[in-house]
């Protein structure tokens, strides 16, 4: 019951997020506003490391990177295994555009909880997701 449960959030969380990024005339999915957001937090990031860090499989990952970098919102350096990500000018003011989405989304997403349910239910799936194997972002 718990995974259906959690599949169920994701799949609103995601159709409001896409619902309403497309009213406000953006491009940008779930999976692509995580890894613009990681890119950002942490520049030289590479693929499968950003793929641990937004718990992401590391085919959608790198779906999700490929479709932000043909349109030039991050870019890579390197080659190979030492390719590293950055954030290009247009991502950054992409990202700084979106942000306040991001969060109406993340506020739309808890109201039904009080302060201190949300705090317990983001430690909770912290705790769940930490001891979640590795395979299951393979």
């Amino acid at each position: 019951m718990p995974g259906l449960l959690l599949r169920r959030l994701t799949q609103a969380s995601a159709s409001l997020l896409a619902e309403e990024m497309h009213r406000r005339g953006y491009n940008l999915t779930a999976a692509e506003c995580a890894a613009l957001q990681t890119i950002n937090d942490h520049p030289g990031l590479d693929a499968r490391r950003l793929a641990d860090h937004v718990a992401f499989d590391r085919a959608d990952t790198k779906s999700a990177v490929e479709r932000i970098a043909h349109a030039k919102l991050i870019r890579s350096v390197g080659e190979g295994d030492d390719l590293s990500l950055f954030v290009t000018n247009t991502g950054s003011d992409l990202l700084q555009q979106v942000r306040p989405i991001l969060r109406d989304m993340q506020v739309l997403l808890m109201d039904g909880l009080n302060e201190d349910e949300q705090a317990a239910f983001v430690r909770m799936l912290r705790k769940a997701t930490r001891v979640m194997p590795d395979q299951s972002r393979d």
